[in-house]
């Protein structure tokens, strides 16, 4: 059982979460914020007095009035970055995906998901994975191949490619598994390596791409043309 913080400004649709994940995903929903700025206070609180946050992961609104999503997911990475950040939005603009994932959101799902589907979502997050909806994948699926695509944005020009991380290529595989939302214990079924060798593989490509999560390493990989 996980100890989960909500972040909603629609006060029935936290309720409906919070029950989901309560009755039939039996986590304990232990905190409720109706805004970011609400959240960032309490995180605020909790680094001053020391205290280690009650939460294993944390789940945010995209669009809230006074601190959105992105500045919500922003500044709780900065202060616990190895706490998971799942966005739940009914955005699905390819901008607003990136733009999450590269302020460290670990997975990006759709309100639209199905409480069996949500339900999996936080199980593959909680596991170490990056949960994304079809929908999602297939937006970031585009634009990986259009960067593939477009020498200009895959980064052809020599000066560029100097300065791109030197991956191996059991680094770029497990990178591509991540892109693809996977879990480390799906990761290693898919290379046939251990659990223990994929954690390995993904420190040496958090030193490399100088990130500190899941969600950033996956968004420079495709930013970077890594993968």
């Amino acid at each position: 059982m996980a100890a989960i913080a909500l972040v909603e400004d629609d006060p029935r649709y936290l309720a409906m979460v919070a029950d989901t994940l309560r009755l039939l995903g039996r986590h304990q929903v232990v905190a409720r914020f109706h805004d970011g700025a609400d959240a960032l206070h309490e995180a605020q609180r909790l680094t001053s007095s020391k205290h280690p946050p009650p939460w294993s992961l944390l789940i945010t609104d995209l669009q809230m009035p006074r601190v959105d999503g992105l500045a919500c997911t922003q500044g709780m990475k900065a202060r616990f970055p190895d706490i998971p950040v799942l966005v739940l939005t009914a955005f699905e603009d390819p901008a607003r995906i990136c733009q999450a994932i590269a302020c460290g959101a670990d997975g990006y799902i759709l309100k639209d998901a199905s409480p069996d589907q949500l339900l999996e979502h936080v199980t593959v997050a909680l596991a170490g994975g990056s949960p994304l909806t079809p929908a999602v994948a297939r937006h970031i699926l585009k634009q990986m191949r259009t960067q593939l695509s477009n020498p200009a944005q895959a980064g052809s020009d020599p000066s560029a490619e100097l300065s791109r991380p030197r991956l191996t290529g059991r680094e770029r595989d497990v990178l591509r598994c991540l892109v693809m939302g996977q879990a480390y214990k799906e990761v290693a079924g898919s290379l046939g390596i251990s659990i223990d060798t994929v954690r390995t593989h993904i420190r040496g490509l958090y030193r490399k791409l100088r990130v500190q999560n899941v969600g950033a390493a996956v968004a420079k990989g495709i930013r970077d043309g890594l993968v």
